[in-house]
């Protein structure tokens, strides 16, 4: 599992919301601290997460060769909550899957829990 510890720096409004953040929250971004604390250890097959990003397009023929993503940033609304906006920059990353979380809410499996391993 691979985080830029770039993604877990926090501005003055984002630290803001995550102080008024509920317990999930908080213990997601607290997990994410310490992925992005990791040095990756060179394993062929790994996880990225990218935050603030939007996918743009998924390339390749006859399978998934890569992903072309926006750079986001966040901005004040004019009722105070933070916006993703996007800044022009965009980046292709070559993979080989994607998937897609955005939004998406899962329901726990009877017996099963997730369990975090550093």
């Amino acid at each position: 599992m691979i985080v830029d510890p770039a993604d877990v720096e926090l501005d003055a409004a984002s630290a803001a919301t995550l102080a008024d953040a509920d317990g999930t929250t908080t213990r997601n971004f607290e997990t994410l601290t310490v992925y992005a604390a990791l040095t990756p250890s060179g394993k062929p097959r790994r996880v990225v997460l990218r935050f603030l990003a939007s996918p743009v397009a998924i390339e390749g023929d006859d399978k998934v060769e890569a992903i072309v993503i926006e750079r986001n940033e966040l901005v004040e609304a004019p009722d105070g909550s933070l916006k993703a906006q996007p800044t022009g920059e965009r980046e292709r990353v070559e993979t080989g899957i994607v998937l897609r979380s955005i939004g998406y809410v899962g329901t726990p499996l009877p017996g099963c829990r997730s369990t975090i391993v550093v």
